[in-house]
């Protein structure tokens, strides 16, 4: 549906030429959530990593020749890529030292996340098994929400 709302755009020669262009525009986004992923898991030159991170991916032959083609990895990629930094912000989001004193994350990175894993799966089904990534990161033993997200804590449920 976004392509098709995309091939209605009033530029480029054809309606094909659009659709491709779309696909470089969402793998330019997924590069772009990539680099900010990296920036905030990076403790030493978190601009260096990220952008490493950005350029390696965006350079990669498989990579380049989906971003280049219309097809449906492209928007698969930006999906995983948002979910991916918005748990990663959901695990950052209440300090090291306000963990301790027994302080929950900000809910809305989670929100984000299953939002995106939402339409992520509606577009494709395989981004089902990053859904299962997702569940144990955020129900982890060492998660930041311990028992404010499930019925017990991480620990008891994982085993």
């Amino acid at each position: 549906m976004l392509g098709h709302l995309w091939s209605l755009l009033p530029f480029g020669p054809s309606p094909a030429y659009r659709l491709n262009l779309f696909s470089a525009f969402t793998s330019t986004l997924a590069l772009v959530f990539v680099y900010q992923t990296v920036v905030t898991l990076a403790r030493r030159r978190p601009s260096l990593a990220g952008w490493t991170a950005a350029i390696a991916l965006g350079t990669a032959t498989t990579f380049w020749a989906q971003a280049t083609t219309t097809n449906i990895r492209s928007l698969t990629g930006l999906f995983t890529a948002m979910t991916l930094y918005f748990l990663v912000r959901f695990g950052r989001s209440v300090p090291s030292s306000d963990k301790a004193a027994g302080q929950v994350p900000n809910d809305r990175w989670l929100i984000l996340a299953a939002a995106t894993l939402g339409f992520g799966i509606t577009h494709h089904v395989s981004l089902a098994f990053l859904a299962l990534v997702a569940v144990v990161y955020v129900f982890r033993p060492t998660a930041p929400c311990g028992a404010h997200h499930a019925a017990g804590s991480g620990r008891s449920w994982l085993g």
